[in-house]
C-alpha cells in the first residue's frame, strides 16, 4: 500500500461532471487516483514507481500507454 505524504486530498464531491475517482486509499479513504476520459486524462496520487514490488503498477503504466495511443491514433 502506497503512503500518502501530501496532507491534502481531493473531495470527490468537488469534481465537475466526468470527473471520477478511480483509485482510493485503503487506509484512510482518500482519492488516490482520478480519470477524466472526455479529456484523455488519468492521475494518481501515489508514486506507483516506488510500490513494494517492481510489477505491482504496471497496471497503471499500461493503462498510460493505451490513452497515449489512443489520442495518437485519433490526432
Amino acid at each position: 500500500m502506497p503512503s500518502q505524504n501530501h496532507n491534502y486530498a481531493v473531495d470527490p464531491k468537488s469534481l465537475p461532471d466526468g470527473v471520477e475517482v478511480i483509485h482510493v486509499n485503503l487506509k484512510d479513504g482518500t482519492c488516490a487516483g482520478l480519470a477524466y476520459p472526455a479529456r484523455n486524462i488519468m492521475s494518481v496520487q501515489y508514486h506507483p514507481e516506488a510500490s513494494p514490488r517492481p510489477h505491482d503498477s504496471d497496471y497503471a503504466f499500461g493503462e498510460f500507454i493505451e490513452l497515449m495511443n489512443r489520442v495518437k491514433v485519433n490526432a
